[in-house]
């Protein structure tokens, strides 16, 4: 099941429940909660360890809506997944031969490691620190979706 939300202005919480094969997710089911994160929606998505509440981890509005709806301190950083290597050129500023070391071995999966931050990268993320946590998680229908929205996602 994949659930999506968004918030209106009129501060009414709307949530749609969309159903996809959790192994071959449907593309215009996929593509149609990307076009909502990439507007400024939150959803809610599977991943291999637990559900995640997420969006475009670019857009500063959409990450303080994850962070009211969680009811999360913004002193918490956030997870921010991604669905391939390129979009770590947006987040981080460097990948020491560790990071490579651990990227090749264990992503896709559940490990997440600590770079240093991108400038790029909105500060509420991080919570103002100089350091992100990425992870590529291994679950399809993650994966598809942060594919087509373009751009890595906070994540759980």
């Amino acid at each position: 099941m994949f659930k999506l939300s968004s918030i209106p202005i009129l501060g009414v919480l709307v949530v749609r429940i969309f159903k996809v094969n959790s192994e071959k997710p449907e593309d215009p089911i996929i593509r149609e909660c990307a076009d909502i994160i990439r507007n400024g929606g939150i959803a809610i998505f599977p991943t291999e360890t637990v559900y995640g509440i997420g969006t475009n981890a670019f857009n500063e509005e959409a990450v303080l809506k994850v962070y009211r709806v969680k009811k999360r301190p913004l002193s918490q950083p956030m997870i921010v997944l991604i669905s391939n290597i390129k979009q770590l050129s947006s987040i981080v500023s460097e990948i020491p031969n560790t990071g490579w070391r651990l990227i090749k071995r264990f992503w896709p999966g559940p490990l997440t490691i600590i770079f240093k931050k991108s400038s790029r990268l909105p500060n509420i993320v991080t919570s103002g620190l100089d350091k992100v946590a990425v992870r590529m998680p291994s679950h399809p229908v993650t994966l598809r979706l942060i594919n087509y929205v373009g751009c890595g996602i906070i994540g759980p």
